[in-house]
């Protein structure tokens, strides 16, 4: 049995299906646009598989902004 290259779901009893409009998730409450897979959540729909956060800098301790990630503040 060989198997496919298609990703495996995490749970055998999600359901997933194509957006039919972009909305909001319920989860991370980031949006989702029409065409991508969503899943029934709490609350509403989400993600079947919520985006990475992407990470942020340190906050600078004299302007209290995020620092870029190379360590450098605009202040």
């Amino acid at each position: 049995m060989t198997r496919s290259s298609t990703p495996e779901v995490e749970s055998p009893s999600v359901h997933t299906f194509a957006a039919a409009h972009s909305g909001l998730c319920a989860v991370c409450e980031r949006s989702f646009s029409a065409g991508d897979l969503i899943a029934r959540a709490p609350g509403g729909w989400a993600h079947a598989v919520c985006p990475e956060e992407k990470p942020i800098g340190e906050v600078c301790g004299t302007c209290f902004v995020h620092k870029s990630l190379n360590g450098e503040c605009q202040c």
